[in-house]
């Protein structure tokens, strides 16, 4: 999981001073992960993968040539962060 993340994959968190700056109406993004992978059946896998972790994926959809799989929420993209290497 962390490879695929690596290899094209993004994490994104809630900013909470340009929500207060632009308010809910204007700044709408949240917690997000996508993973990105080569195909619908390699997302099946990690989706699988996933799951066996605790984490809860969404429907996977296409962009571009690859299949991205993403995951919502505060506690899924922390769960998801903290099995990142720490970067040096």
């Amino acid at each position: 999981i962390t490879a695929a993340l690596k290899a094209g994959g993004y994490i994104r968190s809630f900013d909470a001073k340009k929500r207060r700056k632009l308010s809910s109406q204007v700044y709408k993004k949240g917690y997000e992960a996508r993973i990105t992978c080569s195909s619908l059946r390699s997302a099946k896998e990690t989706i699988k993968t996933l799951k066996q972790l605790g984490i809860s994926a969404g429907k996977p959809f296409e962009k571009g040539s690859s299949t991205m799989v993403p995951i919502y929420g505060k506690e899924q993209v922390e769960t998801l962060a903290g099995m990142m290497p720490k970067k040096k």
